[in-house]
């Protein structure tokens, strides 16, 4: 990475999940706090993920 330039200059994407959870200025990402979703727990994303997304048990219909 070129000493001084933001991730978006060079063309990398920038990762919060990299920087402890900080946006590139600094502050929180909010999508990173336990309080939203899955919280950064792509572990535990991709297990409910192949279960096929489902969010409620189905009943019987």
């Amino acid at each position: 990475m070129v000493q001084g330039a933001t991730a978006t200059e060079t063309g990398e994407k920038y990762k919060p999940s990299e920087h402890g959870g900080l946006k590139e200025d600094g502050t929180p990402d909010k999508r990173m706090s336990a309080e939203h979703g899955f919280g950064g727990d792509r572990e535990r994303a991709s297990e409910m993920g192949k279960k096929g997304g489902a969010t409620q048990p189905q009943g019987d219909l």
